[in-house]
């Protein structure tokens, strides 16, 4: 099969590097119409950021003269009085094309010059490109350079005669001392390293102007580079044959004038563009390791032509394709041969997605082996996947090869799996041995399932030193419990696989046996092995949990699980959370889902919401919209369930405070079942533990659900009104909470005049007990306090209060807040700020109002949380004095800095967000704020 049909993605673009008679220019696509005012306003919030760059703009490859003339002239800018007095009419020569590009470069510095190759590509052909490279941009640089060294010793001379008059030493040390003057002289200080020369002065008088000029020319062959470096990514590819074989000849006549590995850098990197590989070669064999960037000696490097070559000075050199952009052009260059070194890049690369599917542009098996091996790194995981289900074809023989090497076995089991459930067990039929089918589809390879409990001989391996096997519950399989002999078969199928991969034994086991008895089994398993330390090698006991648990184990492992990270077993509760999703139950879902809205600890509280994210992604759900489908309903009809107890009949239920209630066959409530007996038999034991079960889960489900709830309130979030009266209304445990508050609903983008609440017997009613009929195609929410006007919410509390309802959260007495007009006309909430309060306090208090910490920096340390409001689409950014992970003070004292709001619903980074003017930020947003802020400070 040839590179080409390997390769059908790879763009013209990705093939610049490749030398062929049949070379392909890149095409640039249609321009798209020039609007003036977007253009501004994403210049706006980019030049917001410390780090600004061209490159951080959505400049597009094919742009009209108009829009090339703005982003040119724009770059240089540094605010908006600038911006509004550009001259977009006007004509510009190359002499001014020349001059701003030598601006950009002194106010932004070479990155940005780079940048710039795509703008100067619609304004100038490739031959005054050219010439502005070699010659014309740099001599106007140096110009440059010398004017303003020239402005600024007259500047100093005349506001300070001291200077003038001074000596060769003492101006020397003026010049350090009098640049924190330039300001106020309004001179222009020079970057980096111009101005630490410009401000040096050699031992003589004339030495200072014989520096300056060196200096100066040090810093045009950078920006030389820099321009050059701009041709090559963003002109040369797209020049036609006749344009192209013109440079090739120029700098193949400018190289021609210098001895070997002489000329400067930027001919060379010019001379890569144009493949003049027979020029370029002498030059890449006398690169060091260390000379010019990663990106740039790889690039003289891909001009070599030749693979051989190629690849023997990319291991000389250390490189590898670095980002989704390289590794497309590795493989246009190198082809088949180019998988492995391609795979080594993931591991700094930021943008996962693209470079999966650059790795994915040769489609052959050896490629979906090696981004199978992605799917253990966390960063990559979902990526990976995502392209392996895209080409199962790929993916499956490669997934079976690795399972029958037991290389990678989890991730190659579960990618089988998948491949099987979207319809392609055929294929995994075709690829995978009859022992990784039996994984696969959890069956055994041949004869009964289960003969193998009675072929069962005696247990092979080490003995486990901390089982009782005797001590544990019994395992029922068709009616009668296995034996010891059995039991210990059971067992040792269970040590045989892991969570992902477990041996085919154990789904006849999960088939086969009791559901109620395996689940106290596995937990009283596990229970052993925590007692007897939790030793590393054992841990297929917690897996066991995953693999026949119930709501039982959830319950229960959810438990552990809060106090496994405050242990330093933040590793054993990632394995638990992967237990939870195993077990797959609505009570196991609804832990899940618990712990990723509280929970202290903020890492494993992502990696809980991530793995609802996986689930609702698989069920083509939101987040929130899975958590309302798996609230456990605890086995209740009409809010009551049997219970039987020493032949006694017991009725369980839930009132409207989501307390348990325990009535007696004559209808009598009980505060809790008789006490034990002696004698008393298996089936009473299990009607013990089943109310006690049941007490657990409802106290967890009414913990997550009030919460849910308030959280909904305050962003806002609406339900679909099949969804309201199907999932809330309807439901047994939530319909009871849901009955304590007041509700409004949306029709067509606008609230409705009418509020309501739920009655008892299932009826929508208005403050004035009539009826409600919601609209079919709208939402419903409920309401703030601030969407009430007085006379309404005084009506609501009184009827609440005539029925006696108790609400489960603060919410018709919600304490709100409201800004002035002096501070609305500002972009923070300062009115919090400088007030010290102790660090663990802060941040304790900021976790329980749902608060999200910030990114940590480098140094582990972070300055903000973040809050999300859905239905107004921001995210508010709560600011703090410093915080080290790990590292919380309890004498230390901290305070608010301000709390600003920002588009989108992530967790931002302030550093380059663009604040949102308070006087646009709805009223709820704001008070709920400064309800958290008054909460924190106490």
């Amino acid at each position: 099969m040839s590179d080409s049909e390997l390769m059908p993605d790879l763009t013209a673009y990705d093939r610049r590097w490749v030398q062929s008679a049949k070379r392909v220019p890149a095409t640039r696509g249609i321009a798209r119409p020039f609007d003036h005012a977007a253009l501004v306003q994403y210049w706006r919030e980019a030049a917001a950021g410390p780090a600004w760059r061209p490159a951080s703009f959505p400049i597009p490859v094919s742009m009209s003269r108009a829009e090339a003339v703005f982003w040119l002239l724009a770059a240089s800018c540094r605010s908006e009085d600038e911006m509004r007095a550009l001259g977009l009419d006007r004509s510009l020569s190359f002499e001014d094309v020349v001059d701003e590009v030598v601006r950009i470069n002194h106010r932004r510095g070479e990155s940005a010059a780079a940048d710039t190759g795509r703008v100067l590509a619609h304004l100038l052909d490739a031959r005054a490109l050219l010439e502005m490279i070699e010659d014309e941009a740099g001599d106007a640089f140096v110009s440059a350079a010398m004017r303003r060294a020239e402005a600024e010793d007259e500047a100093l001379s005349t506001r300070f005669p001291a200077f003038r008059d001074a000596d060769a030493d003492t101006r020397q040390v003026l010049r350090w001392q009098l640049p924190a003057a330039l300001p106020e002289l309004r001179i222009e200080p020079p970057r980096g390293t111009l101005l630490r020369a410009l401000l040096a002065v050699d031992e003589h008088p004339a030495g200072g102007l014989a520096r300056r000029i060196i200096a100066a020319q040090h810093r045009r062959a950078d920006l030389q580079y820099a321009l050059a470096t701009g041709f090559c990514n963003d002109v040369a590819p797209y020049l036609e044959a006749d344009e192209f074989a013109a440079g090739a000849a120029r700098i193949r006549c400018a190289l021609g004038r210098y001895e070997p590995v002489s000329a400067p850098a930027h001919l060379y990197h010019l001379a890569a563009a144009f493949h003049l590989s027979d020029l370029v070669e002498p030059f890449v064999a006398a690169i060091a390791q260390e000379r010019f960037g990663h990106r740039d000696r790889q690039h003289f490097v891909y001009a070599l032509g030749s693979r051989e070559r190629i690849a023997a000075e990319m291991a000389r050199l250390g490189l590898r394709p670095y980002g989704a952009q390289d590794v497309r052009e590795w493989f246009a260059l190198m082809g088949r041969q180019g998988i492995p070194a391609a795979f080594a890049a993931p591991a700094t690369l930021t943008d996962v997605a693209d470079l999966v599917d650059a790795l994915g542009s040769v489609r052959v098996v050896e490629t979906a082996t090696a981004i199978l091996a992605l799917t253990v790194i966390r960063d990559f995981e979902q990526d990976a996947k995502a392209w392996l289900d895209r080409y199962p074809e790929l993916a499956v023989p490669a997934a079976a090869a690795a399972a029958e090497k037991r290389t990678r076995r989890d991730a190659a089991i579960d990618t089988l799996k998948r491949a099987s459930a979207n319809g392609h067990a055929a294929l995994v039929e075709t690829y995978a041995s009859p022992a990784v089918r039996a994984i696969v589809f959890g069956v055994p390879a041949a004869g009964d399932e289960l003969s193998w409990l009675d072929e069962a001989g005696p247990a092979r391996g080490k003995p486990i030193r901390w089982l009782y096997a005797d001590a544990l519950p019994p395992l029922v399989i068709d009616g009668p419990a296995l034996d010891e002999r059995q039991v210990d078969a059971a067992i040792g199928a269970l040590r045989a696989g892991t969570l992902i991969a477990p041996d085919p034994r154990v789904a006849a086991l999960r088939r086969r046996a009791s559901a109620a008895h395996a689940d106290r089994f596995v937990l009283a398993l596990a229970r052993q092995w925590l007692r007897a330390g939790a030793s590393a090698p054992d841990k297929w006991t917690l897996y066991a949990v995953g693999l026949l648990g119930g709501d039982e184990s959830a319950t229960a492992l959810a438990a552990y699980i809060r106090q496994w990270p405050g242990e330093s077993q933040h590793a054993r509760a990632v394995i638990g959370l992967d237990c939870l999703r195993a077990i797959g139950s609505d009570v196991a879902l609804m832990q899940i889902a618990g712990l990723a809205q509280k929970l202290p600890f903020a890492a494993l509280k992502k990696r809980a919401g991530e793995r609802l994210e996986e689930i609702a992604r698989e069920r083509g759900l939101t987040r929130d919209r899975l958590e309302d489908r798996v609230v456990p309903t605890l086995d209740l009809v009409d809010g009551e369930r049997p219970l039987t107890l020493r032949g006694a009949a017991y009725v369980v239920g839930v009132n409207d405070a989501l307390k348990p209630l325990l009535r007696d066959a004559s209808g009598k409530t009980l505060r809790d079942l008789p006490k034990r007996a002696d004698g008393e038999s298996d089936e009473d034991v299990a009607a013990r533990a089943e109310w006690k079960l049941f007490k657990k889960q409802l106290r967890d489900v009414a913990s997550v659900q009030v919460g849910r709830l308030e959280a909904a309130m305050v962003s806002q979030r609406s339900w679909f009104t099949d969804e309201f009266v199907t999932l809330l209304v309807a439901h047994p445990i939530v319909g009871r909470l849901a009955r304590r508050l007041v509700w409004t609903a949306d029709s067509a983008g606008e609230r409705s005049a009418v509020t309501f609440r739920i009655r008892g017997d299932g009826d929508l009613v208005d403050v004035h007990d009539a009826v409600v009929t919601l609209p079919s195609a709208g939402t419903v929410r409920v309401v703030h306090r601030l969407e009430l006007a007085e006379r309404d919410l005084d009506a609501w509390e009184a009827r609440l209060a005539a029925a006696a309802i108790e609400q489960p959260f603060r919410q018709l007495d919600r304490v709100t807040y409201r800004l002035d007009d002096i501070e609305r006309a500002t972009d923070a909430i300062r009115r919090f700020d400088a007030t010290p309060i102790a660090e663990p306090v802060m941040l304790a208090r900021l976790r329980a109002r749902s608060w999200e910490r910030g990114t940590p920096g480098d140094g582990g340390g972070y300055t903000h949380h973040a809050k999300r409001f859905e239905k107004a689409g921001l995210t508010a950014v709560l600011q703090h004095d410093l915080v080290i992970i790990g590292f919380v003070q309890p004498d230390a004292r901290i305070a608010i800095a301000g709390c600003m709001f920002l588009r989108g619903r992530d967790i931002p980074d302030p550093t380059f967000g663009q604040p949102i003017p308070l006087r646009d930020v709805p009223e709820v947003p704001i008070s709920e704020v400064c309800a958290d802020c008054a909460f924190v400070l106490g």
